[in-house]
């Protein structure tokens, strides 16, 4: 059977550097985010998946955190 997803190291486009493994987010994305928002939106919705049991750092990220 063929695998229909992506791992968010598949998504990362050429010059950003991925910084959230679980869930595809760049440093670049996280910056622009908080520049049109006053906030990082991002930051919050990935608390929100960690609390709710959806973040894989463990397995995901290099660092393993």
């Amino acid at each position: 059977m063929l695998k229909n997803t992506l791992e968010a190291s598949q998504l990362q486009i050429p010059g950003d550097r991925l910084v959230c493994h679980c869930f595809g987010h760049t440093r670049e994305e996280i910056e622009r985010d908080y520049l049109e928002n006053g906030r990082s939106l991002i930051l919050e919705r990935v608390k929100m998946e960690k609390k709710a049991g959806g973040c894989q750092c463990a397995t995901k990220s290099p660092s393993g955190k």
